[in-house]
């Protein structure tokens, strides 16, 4: 079955059970929470001089040059609203640039340009045991390549019909 064919179903499934009628909730009292919002953020930084096999090897009079440079800088931003029925979730994720030297010789040596990440969700119960959520990474499209042999992650936008069996 195609993935287009997948994707239909769930829809017309997803449909069917929004047609339903919505998730009965309790009623709120002053202990519990009707909204949650979460946001959250990190930022990492790194010189070469710190990374402790880059000193080993400095120590021992190899060239810095022929060693990895981690990404120097790191940073992640990201924020949840969960409400009901609806919820939604958003990260934005910047890497700077990296050099790698750790595969076969210097003829395939190479950097990973710095890049920005832009990924997001959103979702709704549509009964107490159905969620349908859509998921997308790399909005942007951004060319983004963590490691000089590692694969072009593109933009990818994921439907998901959850079920759950009581």
């Amino acid at each position: 079955m195609s993935l287009r064919r997948i994707g239909i179903a769930a829809f017309f499934v997803a449909a069917a059970a929004m047609a339903q009628e919505p998730p009965k909730q309790e009623p709120a009292d002053e202990t519990k929470m009707a909204e949650v919002i979460v946001v959250t953020a990190s930022r990492t930084e790194q010189r070469i001089d710190e990374v402790p096999a880059a000193v080993t090897v400095m120590a021992e009079g190899v060239d810095v040059g022929e060693i990895n440079a981690p990404p120097s800088d790191r940073v992640n931003a990201g924020a949840s609203w969960d409400h009901g029925r609806f919820f939604l979730n958003t990260t934005i994720h910047y890497q700077s640039r990296a050099e790698w030297r750790d595969v076969r010789d210097a003829r395939y040596w190479g950097p990973t340009d710095s890049f920005n990440s832009v990924n997001a969700g959103a979702g709704v119960r549509v009964t107490d045991n159905i969620t349908f959520s859509l998921t997308g990474t790399n909005l942007t499209n951004e060319r983004i390549q963590q490691h000089v042999f590692g694969d072009i992650i593109s933009r990818k936008v994921t439907a998901q019909l959850r079920v759950r069996y009581p």
